[in-house]
């Protein structure tokens, strides 16, 4: 009994006396930093939209303030170089076997043995030394970044991580471009993680929801004046932007044919005029959403 309470002691006494001569961690932290939109070769090969919410911790030293960085810098400055690697890019693992990267021009085949091809300005593509989509390989990717773009003495390490939105009704991942944008969406593969809902006058159809998501699974919303070539099974864009030429070729199944430029607002109108005419008669509102905490209400 007093050898047992003797080492319990002995071991109480070697944690307080390591306890005093550690020094403490000061980690400032940042929730949902900024949002990260893309689309990206998925596993079946298949082109597919997503959304990350960017989380941020900071490791280091406090200066004579007791502050690590200032707030303002950190949701200014981090944000805007955590943004410009691939948000509102394709992401493209290029060892995927069938994948070609010749020049500007990106071929690469689905396990069904469907084309695509990609041609666009540099600034369009993010590529990526791996067989295929890896999202911890590109949280250390923007770590070791944000490590070398932010190094300093005060700054010992920078932790990042990604999550994507919980939507329990209505997902759906999908990728467009936007030709008139004069920013980053003019990019002919970019996409979103987002929701749609669709109601009655009753309020929320859940069925007619379910059915218009399904319907919307890694769909590619196509304007119909920038067709210049299809088939039974493919579809071919093309338009010029401020950015420079883009050209992609899709399968015509994941084609979603709008007469209107595709944006958010727009979408929510055809998907209204289409709920209406294919699901139900009833609807009479669509809320959907272009990734996080944004979006566009069509209603009669």
């Amino acid at each position: 009994m007093a050898a047992a309470l003797t080492t319990q002691v002995c071991k109480l006494i070697q944690y307080t006396d390591n306890d005093q001569n550690s020094k403490p961690v000061s980690r400032l932290f940042v929730e949902h930093l900024t949002n990260l939109d893309f689309s990206y070769i998925n596993d079946q090969g298949v082109l597919t939209g997503e959304s990350w919410a960017v989380d941020l911790e900071i490791q280091g030293e406090l200066n004579r303030e007791g502050m690590l960085l200032d707030f303002g810098d950190v949701k200014k400055s981090i944000k805007a170089d955590a943004e410009s690697l691939w948000d509102h890019k394709l992401v493209v693992p290029l060892h995927r076997p069938g994948l070609s990267l010749d020049g500007q021009t990106l071929t690469w085949s689905d396990d069904k043995g469907q084309t695509y091809k990609h041609k666009g300005p540099d600034i369009s593509l993010y590529s990526v030394e791996s067989a295929k989509f890896d999202k911890e390989l590109l949280e250390r990717h923007l770590e070791s970044w944000l490590i070398e773009k932010w190094k300093c003495p005060q700054i010992q390490d920078i932790s990042i991580s990604f999550r994507t939105e919980s939507i329990p009704d209505g997902q759906f991942q999908y990728s467009h471009g936007l030709k008139h944008h004069k920013g980053a969406c003019q990019r002919i593969a970019h996409g979103h993680r987002s929701k749609v809902l669709a109601y009655s006058q009753n309020g929320l159809n859940q069925s007619a929801t379910a059915t218009l998501a399904e319907h919307l699974t890694n769909a590619y919303f196509v304007d119909e004046s920038n067709i210049i070539g299809q088939t039974e099974t493919s579809i071919e864009l093309q338009y010029t932007a401020p950015e420079g030429d883009f050209y992609i070729q899709i399968p015509r199944s994941q084609a979603v044919i709008m007469q209107t430029e595709t944006t958010i607002e727009n979408i929510a109108l055809y998907l209204l005029n289409y709920s209406r005419n294919t699901i139900c008669t009833d609807i009479c509102k669509i809320r959907v959403y272009e990734g996080w905490q944004k979006g566009a209400i069509a209603a009669l």
